[in-house]
């Protein structure tokens, strides 16, 4: 999962370089962004796929219960 996430802010990287002419980015400090609110990005606005592959990390189960995931 991590080596997507270096994989995606490469991406974007190029893409406000090349596209958007941003020249003033720090690429260490984009790779600096928290991989929980990365997973929490993918779950809400990801592919079903990107969904997919996140869900299949966690090494624990999750319960929803009254509208709230859990872990067991």
């Amino acid at each position: 999962m991590e080596r997507q996430f270096n994989e995606e802010l490469e991406r974007y990287y190029k893409f406000s370089k090349g596209l958007l002419g941003i020249k003033d980015t720090n690429f260490d400090k984009q790779k600096s962004i928290d991989m929980k609110n990365y997973a929490k990005y993918v779950l809400r606005e990801g592919a079903i796929i990107e969904k997919r592959q996140i869900l299949g990390c966690l090494e624990s189960r999750l319960v929803m219960k009254n509208k709230k995931i859990r872990t067991i």
